[in-house]
């Protein structure tokens, strides 16, 4: 069963984006209790007020569709086989069916093209064989009309890790830490990453364990999604357990907890089940980002959120440590084929 969306809050973070606000100690402390009741509740809200401006917004919704409607010869050229390191970097084009995020269930149906920030062959990190680091893949703009595509990728990228460490903040804030407290994790996220992602039409005959996404939770700290005007996106109701509609709103982000964050809360704050399904009998894309953060930054509760008397629930680990369990699991199950 399939709910509307309304229990999926809508915050306006802009006093802590917009400098007009930001010295107003009220507005500031409204927009943390909003996103703490979503974190406890759902581990879902959407964002206003981010400031990353509308017409890059645009640009990166227009090249995706550009870049995915080029035959599969032209995206095979930077296919994620042709990736450097190979098997590492997680940087190029995915085909249809390269995941499978919901176990026992058919590949999912979407491709993708994931890039991150820019790390040379030489850098310390891709020596060593850190997960998810190494070049990206780029593909050739003037042969393929794909003007600007490097260019808005990298300027999207930059803003949103901006985004993304403000958001940080507000976490922090809502668990009742300094609003510090995970400046560490934000130092150095080069494995932050951009997916964009292009779904088919659902097939009106299709098998009951076919999904565009499988039921899943994200594998890192947060995740920022934009949707197109389609829909598409399903999360778990934790309390009826049914799926709740999470509608589009024009340049609003999707924000979700991922593993990561649970674990650091001992469960307090949820990464929440969700899944994809484009039943709009069009093309439906998105642009999920991926903030993972710093691979070395521990990874276990946080002595605040274990109550007297309780137990830590999760061992320590890292980033790192998570990426690569959860990754193996994802495509796994399509290597071996």
């Amino acid at each position: 069963m399939v709910s509307a969306s309304k229990e999926i809050s809508l915050i306006d973070i802009s006093p802590f984006t917009d400098p007009k606000s930001s010295n107003n100690a009220a507005l500031r402390a409204d927009v943390v209790k909003q996103v703490k009741q979503s974190c406890l509740t759902h581990g879902f809200f959407q964002i206003l007020g981010h400031g990353v401006p509308s017409d890059l917004i645009s640009s990166v919704f227009s090249l995706s569709k550009r870049f995915f409607s080029l035959p599969i010869e032209d995206k095979n050229t930077v296919s994620l086989t042709k990736a450097v390191p190979k098997g590492n970097s997680n940087r190029g084009f995915e085909i249809i069916g390269a995941q499978t995020l919901e176990k026992g269930t058919q590949p999912d149906l979407k491709e993708g093209f994931n890039i991150g920030h820019e790390i040379p062959l030489d850098h310390e990190y891709v020596r060593q064989g850190k997960f998810g680091h190494g070049p990206n893949q780029w593909p050739d703009e003037e042969k393929l009309s794909l003007q600007g595509f490097r260019k808005d990728l990298l300027d999207y990228h930059r803003r949103i890790t901006e985004l993304s460490a403000i958001v940080m903040r507000i976490l922090a804030l809502s668990l009742d830490l300094e609003e510090d407290y995970f400046d560490g994790f934000c130092k150095e996220p080069e494995v932050a990453a951009i997916k964009l992602l292009h779904y088919p039409p659902h097939p009106v005959n299709a098998a009951d364990d076919l999904r565009g996404a499988g039921a899943h939770t994200d594998f890192g700290a947060i995740t920022f999604l934009l949707q197109d005007s389609l829909g598409g996106l399903e999360v778990l109701d934790p309390h009826s357990k049914t799926w709740i509609s999470v509608s589009p709103v024009p340049n609003a982000y999707v924000v979700n907890l991922g593993d990561a964050m649970q674990r650091w809360t001992n469960d307090r704050y949820i990464s929440n089940v969700h899944r994809v399904f484009n039943r709009s009998g069009k093309e439906r894309y998105s642009i999920p980002f991926f903030y993972d953060g710093n691979l070395d930054f521990p990874i276990e509760p946080i002595a605040t959120c274990v109550a007297e008397g309780e137990k830590a629930r999760y061992e320590r680990t890292t980033m790192e440590e998570m990426l690569n369990q959860r990754f193996g699991q994802a495509y796994k199950s399509n290597a071996e084929k």
